[in-house]
């Protein structure tokens, strides 16, 4: 089977977008960070996560009007609920990025 390039370039596109939406993680790098975080191996974790916290602070100041001490406080409880949530098998992977912030906000 054939398929034109306008094709594969939207699959691509698509994929890079998924893998974007979720920390730049493929589906099995976010199994691996779950697994090793339920064995308490938090590198993965705290390297992507730190990654967003700066953006999830941003955009909590300016779309709820909040002091940065206020978003920095509010960042981090949602990192504490989203680590706990992913141990517990309670998030899967599809824009992390979303659920985080949402958790935040």
């Amino acid at each position: 089977m054939m398929w034109s390039k306008t094709h594969v370039e939207s699959i691509v596109k698509d994929s890079e977008s998924l893998i974007n939406q979720n920390f730049g993680l493929s589906k099995d790098q976010f199994d691996v960070m779950v697994i090793n975080l339920k064995n308490g191996n938090e590198q993965l974790f705290e390297k992507i996560f730190l990654s967003h916290f700066q953006s999830c602070m941003k955009y909590l100041t300016t779309n709820y009007k909040i002091d940065s001490e206020t978003a920095y406080d509010t960042t981090m409880d949602a990192m504490i609920e989203f680590r706990h949530k992913l141990i517990l098998g309670k998030l899967s992977y599809g824009n992390l990025r979303y659920i985080f912030t949402k958790i935040a906000s």
